[in-house]
């Protein structure tokens, strides 16, 4: 989208001869041209359906992550979603700001469109919130996954078991009487502890 100054154009009205305007440069009126704000509004529109679908990918990439090397990469393609879409928001505003005095149906017809755009954007905004709390299940379930089936220690129980029997994932021989934490858990169902 462009920016505000584009939107400004000299009125019919006050174009006169180079020397008059010169005299009244500082008096002259501006006038917000519509087409451009029109213009503006559809390339807003079409970036935020541009984002929606980048939405639609990272949650597949979030769906099929399988290790931490996934969770990163759409955590920073969030990111970058975050930033897009309070870029777009901004814009949205600054052209709210400058139709805030044109009058006619032309100037409420975007100010209707303005209006649905800013439902989009708080529509957008969910789905990442949605997308970063899957993420963050996501990222649980690869750490729950390492653990149910990493064994630090090496004794036979994974780091999950060691957690839940209270036992030293970082050494084979918990309480030090000679037996693995494994060996007294599964073989002798003694207490690793004691």
């Amino acid at each position: 989208a462009g920016d505000l100054s584009s939107y400004l154009l000299v009125s019919d009205d006050e174009v006169t001869s180079s020397a008059d305007s010169e005299e009244d440069s500082g008096d002259e009126e501006t006038e917000l041209d519509l087409d451009d704000v029109q213009q503006d509004i559809d390339a807003i529109e079409n970036d935020l359906e541009t984002l929606d679908n980048t939405l639609d990918d990272i949650s597949e990439d979030i769906d099929d992550a399988n290790s931490e090397s996934d969770i990163e990469d759409s955590d920073d393609d969030l990111d970058d979603a975050q930033d897009t879409l309070e870029a777009l928001s901004n814009e949205v505003s600054a052209v709210k700001i400058a139709l805030k005095d044109e009058n006619g149906s032309d100037a409420e017809e975007l100010r209707d469109q303005l209006e649905d755009l800013e439902d989009t954007i708080d529509e957008l905004e969910s789905r990442i919130d949605d997308l970063n709390d899957n993420l963050n299940e996501a990222e649980d379930d690869i750490d729950s996954d390492d653990s149910d089936s990493h064994d630090t220690d090496g004794d036979g129980l994974t780091d999950s078991q060691e957690d839940t029997y209270g036992t030293d994932e970082e050494d084979t021989d918990t309480d030090n009487d000679g037996l693995t934490d494994y060996q007294e858990v599964i073989t002798y169902s003694t207490d690793p502890l004691d």
